[in-house]
């Protein structure tokens, strides 16, 4: 899944508009549909505070994007 999908289908799922997430991202409503469309990409700081508004953990995204395999052991993963 892309970065830009992945982004809607949380946003969809929490019931959130493009506008409500980026006051909650402080972003601008624009740039959140440019994110999901694909036309630019976040820096991680963005990206860190999309997540955040969304209520995504950040192995959650790199998994559900394929940055990183699913581990069939969450131990290594402990905070």
């Amino acid at each position: 899944m892309k970065v830009g999908e992945f982004l809607k289908k949380k946003r969809q799922v929490n019931g959130l508009t493009t506008r409500s997430l980026g006051e909650k991202a402080e972003v601008s409503f624009a740039y959140v549909s440019q994110l999901e469309r694909g036309v630019c990409n976040p820096t991680l700081d963005t990206l860190d505070r999309l997540l955040k508004a969304l209520d995504v953990g950040w192995i959650e995204f790199l998994t559900a994007t394929g940055y990183v395999k699913p581990s069939k052991s969450r131990a290594r993963l402990k905070p």
